[in-house]
């Protein structure tokens, strides 16, 4: 894949994962029950990616809630009817704690992209059936972030592997690396899986680590 030198617009975005989505309903690696990511507006204004293992919560369908015509993602929607499909007024466990962190990066005007290494919504891991991380790397090559924050020890395994790191170096608690799909250097964190002891107060800490990231950088 050749180095992507110009940043899209976001309707040029969307028309080409749309043709990821049309190339992958006929080889098998796209459903549209699947959601490749979450955001609040446009993709293109997220810097740092939150990249779990993949979307446990089924019956969301991505283009529900996506049109690049109009924004982007309607994150408001997205979690109306995630409490609705939960018959819960408050989101808890790990979708709470990535509304935590995307708030308090929100409030500072850093915005967050979810996204996972597959796009299938499933359950449980073990009953996927489709390995492809296609649309991560699509992502990533599109978007090209700042820091990427990968949440949990299999994710960090086959992130790394995904994406070739190279010339690594730590920074603090972040691993400065190389992604060879746009030849962007980004720092990556490793961090437990948000589903396993971890609270709002440590989603905080996190939020204010990488905003001195950020402004260091700029």
């Amino acid at each position: 894949m050749t180095t992507n030198t110009s940043s899209p617009d976001l309707e040029t975005f969307g028309k080409r994962l749309e043709k990821l989505m049309e190339a992958g309903k006929k080889n098998g690696y796209w459903k549209d029950c699947w959601r490749p990511f979450v955001c609040d507006g446009s993709p293109l204004d997220c810097k740092v990616f939150l990249v779990g293992f993949n979307p446990a919560t089924t019956g969301l369908a991505f283009k529900k809630f996506w049109n690049p015509s109009n924004r982007g993602f309607n994150k408001d929607c997205f979690l109306e009817e995630y409490k609705d499909l939960k018959k819960k007024k408050k989101i808890v466990g790990t979708r709470r704690n990535i509304e935590c962190l995307a708030e308090q990066l929100q409030s500072s005007g850093v915005h967050l992209l979810e996204t996972n290494i597959y796009a299938e919504c499933c359950k449980s891991p073990t009953n996927l059936t489709c390995r492809s991380s296609v649309f991560l790397q699509f992502l990533l090559y599109e978007i090209r972030p700042t820091i990427v924050i990968v949440h949990g020890t299999e994710s960090a395994k086959l992130f790394r592997a995904i994406i070739g790191i190279c010339c690594e170096q730590k920074v603090n608690s972040f691993e400065k690396a190389v992604h060879y799909m746009a030849d962007k250097e980004l720092l990556l964190l490793e961090y437990r899986h948000f589903s396993r002891g971890v609270s709002c107060e440590q989603m905080h800490v996190l939020a204010e680590k990488i905003k001195n990231e950020i402004s260091q950088k700029s």
